[in-house]
């Protein structure tokens, strides 16, 4: 789905992957739903970033985004994630390593 859409961004870094979840997610299967000025949303690209985890961002204030969120049957609220059919609701660094490796 998220494909498809023009609101939907692919983020990775040019370094090479070293950590095991980075290695388990290369290729942006981590899908990062976000709204524009959300602290947490910041804080959660920074952690992504740190440890080189691609990921297709999805702004949910597009109508596109919407869609998304709604074919996924998830709220229009940020930041969340979705990954191997899950959703996590919310963000800790904490959180989204142990919902990465499950």
């Amino acid at each position: 789905i998220a494909r498809s859409l023009a609101a939907t961004t692919s983020r990775a870094n040019a370094t090479p992957a070293t950590s095991e979840t980075t290695r388990s997610i290369a290729k942006a299967d981590l899908q990062f739903f976000t709204l524009p000025g959300c602290a947490f949303c910041t804080k959660a690209k920074a952690f992504l970033a740190q440890k080189q985890i691609s990921y297709q961002e999805i702004d949910l204030s597009s109508p596109e985004g919407a869609k998304v969120a709604e074919a996924l049957d998830a709220p229009l609220m940020a930041p969340m994630f979705a990954y191997r059919n899950r959703l996590l609701r919310g963000f800790t660094p904490e959180k989204l390593e142990h919902f990465l490796q499950d």
